[in-house]
Formats: structure tokens, sequence, C-alpha cells
């Protein structure tokens, strides 16, 4: 888990209390998240905001190509990934 506030990584602790942001796809069990989708609708919170909506606004905030003028899509930095490392276990 990522922690706002200092930026820095660390462990899930069992004991402790997280609140997730998911896409709506995931929340309700997309993509295997059969967990997600097992949450009470009470302990849920819908921000009314289209997925694509997010995505859209996203996109429209990046640089533009001088040449195209389309988007261009940058690398998030490093320290950002939430995976740090992955071990093929099927090999």
């Amino acid at each position: 888990m990522r922690d706002r506030q200092t930026g820095t990584w660390g462990p899930v602790v069992d004991d402790k209390t997280y609140k997730l942001f998911v896409l709506s796809f995931n929340a309700t069990g997309g993509d295997g998240y059969k967990t997600l989708a097992a949450v009470p609708a009470a302990r849920r919170l819908d921000i009314g905001v289209l997925d694509s909506d997010v995505f859209f606004t996203y996109i429209t905030k990046q640089q533009r190509d001088a040449a195209t003028n389309l988007p261009t899509l940058q690398r998030l930095p490093v320290e950002l990934y939430s995976t740090k490392s992955f071990i093929d276990v099927k090999k």
C-alpha cells in the first residue's frame, strides 16, 4: 500500500481498514475481482462518474504532439508503480 501522506510503500496490514478507489467494472467483479463484488452495498460509494469520463479527462490534460496535436502519454515514475516485481510461477 502506498501512504498518500508520506509517499512510501509498505505491506498490507491485516488488522487495518483500507479505503479503495476502483473502477466500477472491477468493483462489480470484473477481471476476476470477486471479493470486491461481495462487498455489501452499504459499504460502497458510487461517485457517479463514468470510468470513460475519467480516462477522457486524463487524456485531454496530457501534452500534445506538435506535429499531430494528439495527446502523448508518458510513463508514470517508477516510484508510483504498485507492483515492484513479479515472479512467474508457471515457468
